[in-house]
């Protein structure tokens, strides 16, 4: 049996495992030992919370400042985003 676009069962059973593995870490909390679809979970409802405590007024100032400073990183040191 295959699927479209991963493969035969065993690639799909196999990526499953991986993801399942407790092997990943949330960005946002730094918490480990999580599976990915542990981590993916804390990533959004860290997420959520961060965003509905900043001021609404400060998030377009300083969403501007990271951008122009990720534009001046990229052109600086020839990195790509």
């Amino acid at each position: 049996m295959t699927f479209p676009t991963l493969g035969t069962h065993s690639a799909y059973a196999a990526r499953m495992s991986f993801y399942r593995q407790k092997q990943f870490q949330c960005e946002v909390t730094g918490k480990s030992g999580l599976n990915y679809f542990e981590a993916l979970d804390s990533e959004e409802l860290e997420a959520r919370t961060m965003h509905s405590r900043f001021p609404e007024p400060l998030k377009a100032p300083i969403l501007k400042a990271v951008q122009w400073r990720e534009c001046l990183l990229t052109r600086e040191f020839g990195l790509k985003s």
